[in-house]
């Protein structure tokens, strides 16, 4: 008789990133779609300028300047569209490491309580090979999730790479003027970096997050 192996954590593992990855594609290709509608029309609109057809939008007769003009509104929208597949690819990071902890969790029998190094032993000890770099997305959920100046530096020592180029020594800067300015008697001295919004995930980021949180959890086909 053959023997039944089917993990039904290791299969809810697998669906749930599937689901994911489904999930951040549909919306990052609606977003590119709305851009390339928004980049059609403001070309016909620089073309139409350029036949000599007038702007649109509200100019001041006396101070002879625009309130505002037509391609503000298009830049800005283009602006938005790029902030929003940022904040999508933030909020599906995070979600695809809730959804290892919940599964491991589940999987391990663990209370719930476990931080991410207990989580990976009780993998190890189910046999389980975890991929190292897990230990890098648990810092970038918690800097995500947190916005703290506890996580964010260990992510930025773990995974430079999703910063701004020397944004260290940005920070660094940034904290000599506080200091600066606390001595002129303004300010108490303290500066804390906005962690979430100096991150940028890429479409080749959230590849790498998908690769090596699928690698490091239990498969339908898992022994249990």
């Amino acid at each position: 008789m053959v023997a039944f192996n089917f993990n039904v954590d290791g299969h809810d593992f697998e669906r749930g990133l599937m689901i994911l990855r489904d999930s951040l594609t549909a919306a990052l290709q609606a977003l590119d779609l709305q851009r390339e509608k928004v980049g059609t029309e403001y070309d016909e609109y620089n073309a139409g300028l350029a036949r000599g057809e007038p702007a649109k939008g509200d100019f001041d007769e006396e101070s002879e300047t625009w309130i505002w003009e037509q391609s503000q509104f298009y830049d800005y929208d283009l602006e938005l569209i790029e902030e929003t597949k940022g904040a999508i690819r933030k909020t599906h990071a995070t979600a695809i490491y809730h959804l290892w902890e919940r599964v491991v969790r589940n999987w391990t029998g663990s209370h719930g309580r476990e931080t991410h190094d207990m989580l990976v032993e009780k993998l190890v000890e189910k046999g389980l090979t975890v991929d190292e770099r897990m230990k890098t997305i648990s810092h970038l959920n918690n800097a995500l999730k947190h916005n703290s100046h506890r996580f964010g530096p260990l992510l930025l020592a773990a995974w430079p790479e999703v910063f701004p180029a020397d944004y260290a020594d940005q920070i660094e800067r940034q904290k000599q003027q506080a200091t600066d300015w606390k001595e002129r008697g303004h300010g108490n001295g303290e500066f804390w970096p906005d962690w979430f919004d100096r991150i940028t995930l890429t479409d080749a980021d959230m590849d790498t997050i998908f690769d090596v949180v699928r690698r490091s959890g239990p498969r339908a086909n898992t022994p249990f």
